[in-house]
């Protein structure tokens, strides 16, 4: 690597070829150590810079920017290590240039501790005295959603969810990788894409408790309504009519282990022909409890043998019902039970009717 500054030492004369005073090569031998730390360091940095950014991803125009920050604080901070330096600088770039990552993703590729590194990014700022514009959680969407292989629809969902989350001010203070990933795992959900939480967690490198905290309160500017959902959809070859009319969950308090009830009452048809037949209305009960050592989150729903067509056509509605309001099928049981899972009840938590007793339910 090429070096930097001029060579200091070799001759001990002067221009004038008159032989240097002790002093003076005392001086010149203290400024040669000086300038091969200092060539040292930045080969050091340059070096950990390009092991950051190949292990992480990031482009080049950020690892430049990283440099021409360190160039600048090093006229004015010294002895804070090559890692944690290398890290916040970089961490800085990202979001000069709009394409941030989360301080937690640097300090998993780098030895210096987050306190280490949030404190160097904190002296930069300070010592710099620049502007580094705050993170918009709209800049991690894509991303995320790359790296979960989520579809455009998803995506085009989850920005359209933060807009009215910053509309309504609710996005101030929070971190903004976790705000993306909390728009896009509704937004899975809004469109049948659903994928566990720990997954969008762990892509947007945040605690899943975060993620659900978040959940809880971004959820509601987008909560839906039941009253006159209609949806059409296909359940075991045949093309379903849905129509909800209305619905409730409450909760009911057991001990331990409380059950949360979910009512729907919809009608539902056979398309055929361009024509909705056999129409039904019925309201259907899926009861939810945890169980087992583990509390695994299950619902359970009966159909019934006295509804019209008996007990298999009276399942295929109900699995035509819930996959429309939650975008998954739930499984089938023995004697038809219907057996839904989590991701169905977050699914139903996006409508306004059942939020309140289901938030209540799982914070139980």
């Amino acid at each position: 690597m090429e070096k930097i500054g001029s060579r200091i030492g070799g001759d001990a004369h002067d221009f004038r070829g008159r032989p240097l005073t002790i002093e003076k090569r005392m001086m010149f031998s203290r400024l040669k150590k000086y300038q091969i730390i200092a060539t040292d360091r930045i080969h050091q940095f340059r070096k950990e810079l390009e092991r950051l950014s190949y292990a992480m991803g990031i482009p080049k125009p950020c690892v430049e920017q990283a440099l021409e920050i360190y160039r600048q604080a090093s006229k004015k901070v010294s002895g804070i290590s090559v890692e944690a330096m290398a890290a916040a600088a970089l961490y800085m770039a990202c979001r000069m240039m709009k394409m941030p990552r989360p301080l937690d993703e640097f300090v998993r590729y780098t030895k210096a501790s987050k306190k280490k590194v949030a404190r160097c990014y904190r002296l930069l700022l300070q010592e710099l005295n620049v502007k580094v514009p705050v993170s918009d959680p709209m800049l991690y969407v894509s991303r995320i959603a790359g790296q979960l292989k989520l579809s455009g629809e998803v995506v085009k969902t989850a920005i359209e969810i933060l807009q009215k989350a910053k509309k309504a001010r609710i996005t101030a203070g929070k971190d903004p990788a976790g705000l993306a990933a909390t728009a896009l795992y509704i937004a899975s959900i809004m469109h049948g894409e659903n994928r566990p939480q720990k997954h969008f967690a762990l892509a947007a490198n945040i605690a899943p408790i975060t993620l659900r905290e978040q959940f809880a309160i971004i959820i509601k500017v987008v909560e839906k309504k039941l009253s006159n959902f209609e949806k059409v959809d296909e359940v075991n070859g045949k093309i379903y009519f849905v129509k909800v009319i209305g619905g409730e969950a409450v909760v009911e308090d057991r001990g331990s282990k409380p059950l949360l009830r979910i009512k729907i009452t919809a009608e539902v048809g056979r398309v055929e022909g361009g024509h909705i037949v056999n129409r039904v209305v019925r309201e259907y009960t899926i009861t939810y409890g945890r169980y087992g050592r583990e509390n695994t989150t299950k619902g359970i729903a009966y159909p019934s043998a006295l509804a019209p067509g008996g007990r298999e056509e009276d399942a295929e509605r109900l699995v035509a019902v819930i996959k429309a309001l939650t975008g998954r099928e739930p499984r089938i049981g023995r004697n038809k039970m219907i057996i839904c899972n989590r991701m169905h009840l977050e699914s139903f938590r996006c409508f306004a009717e059942f939020a309140n007793a289901i938030d209540k339910w799982l914070n139980q």
